[in-house]
């Protein structure tokens, strides 16, 4: 599921912010040997949330599954990078990472909403 997560955040991100990063952010490691501006997104922490109230042992309904399943969850701390590329300048860098920093801070992706797809299993 963690792997879903970066996959699908690098997949939104990569769909929304405009030209240099349009289609440019990418699961870390990232590509090799990038010559333009690139993003990269990867989970750097994972903590299991406590539990309440038995909350976790029992199944529950999640979106995409038809039968219960045991839901463990989750937080994690993501880690953003922009990387400026062979010719990128820091003035570059630094206007793409505040175009990130402002899609980030959308209201869909910070509850998460952005990130939910047909058949996601939760």
């Amino acid at each position: 599921m963690i792997a879903d997560l970066e996959t699908r955040l690098a997949d939104v991100l990569g769909s929304r912010l405009a030209a240099p990063l349009a289609g440019r952010v990418f699961v870390t490691p990232g590509p090799a040997n990038a010559n333009q501006i690139t993003a990269l997104v990867g989970v750097s922490r994972a903590e299991v949330v406590a539990e309440k109230f038995g909350a976790g042992r029992r199944p529950e309904q999640v979106p995409g599954a038809d039968d219960p399943r045991r839901v463990v969850r989750l937080s994690c701390g993501i880690r953003v990078e922009v990387r400026s590329g062979a010719n990128g300048t820091r003035a570059q860098t630094a206007t793409a990472l505040d175009a990130l920093l402002y899609e980030l801070d959308s209201q869909d992706l910070r509850s998460g909403r952005a990130l939910t797809a047909p058949g996601d299993p939760g």
